[in-house]
C-alpha cells in the first residue's frame, strides 16, 4: 500500500504536489489545509483523510484533530504537530502512548524528513507550499506487512528535501 502525505497547502495546490501523489492509494492530510477546495482536488487522486491544525476551521476542514488509523495491517497516527520525534510534545506523547503505531505521521514542520525511533517510523511532509509562497515537499509511505518505508518527494527540486 502507498500513502501520500502532504500538509501546508496554505490554500493552494501545486501541479506538483498533483503529479507526485499520482497513483497513491490513499492522501493524508497533515493540516493547514487553507481552502477546503483542495481536499476536493485531492480526492479526484485518491481518498483523503488527514487531520485539522489550529488554523484549519472544523467547518470548512472535515477532518478530526487527531487519527488513529490501520493500513495494510500496520496502525498509522496523524498528528498535526508532534515537535521533536524524539522527545515529543505531551499531547502528541500521549497519543502515542494510547495508540502504539508503527508509523506517526505529523504536520507543523518546514522541514520534510523521517526517522525510525524504537522500531516506530516518524514522517513529516514538510510543507507544500512554504509561507513564501515557493513549493516544498511532500512524502510517500510505503506499507508491506511489517515493513513501513518513508521518502520525501521535492516538487522543484528542493535541495534541502532529505
Amino acid at each position: 500500500m502507498l500513502i501520500g502525505v502532504i500538509a501546508s497547502t496554505q490554500k493552494e495546490l501545486p501541479r506538483e504536489a498533483l503529479d507526485a501523489l499520482r497513483g497513491v492509494d490513499w492522501i493524508v492530510h497533515c493540516g493547514r489545509v487553507g481552502d477546503p477546495a483542495v481536499i476536493d482536488r485531492l480526492s479526484c487522486l485518491a481518498p483523503v483523510t488527514g487531520v485539522r491544525a489550529d488554523v484549519d476551521s472544523p467547518e470548512a476542514v472535515p477532518f478530526p484533530a487527531v487519527l488513529f488509523k490501520k493500513w495494510a495491517g500496520a496502525g498509522v497516527l496523524v498528528l498535526p504537530e508532534l515537535g521533536d520525534p524524539n522527545d515529543p510534545f505531551p499531547a502528541a506523547r500521549r497519543e502515542i502512548e494510547k495508540s502504539a503505531p508503527r508509523v506517526v505521521i505529523y504536520g507543523g514542520e518546514p522541514k520534510a524528513g523521517h526517522v525510525l525511533i524504537d522500531g516506530r517510523l516518524f514522517v513529516s511532509p514538510g510543507c507544500a507550499v512554504e509561507a513564501d509562497g515557493s513549493i516544498g515537499t511532500v512524502a510517500l509511505i510505503g506499507l508491506e506487512g511489517t515493513v513501513a518505508r518513508a521518502e520525501i518527494v521535492p516538487l522543484a527540486g528542493d535541495p534541502d528535501a532529505e
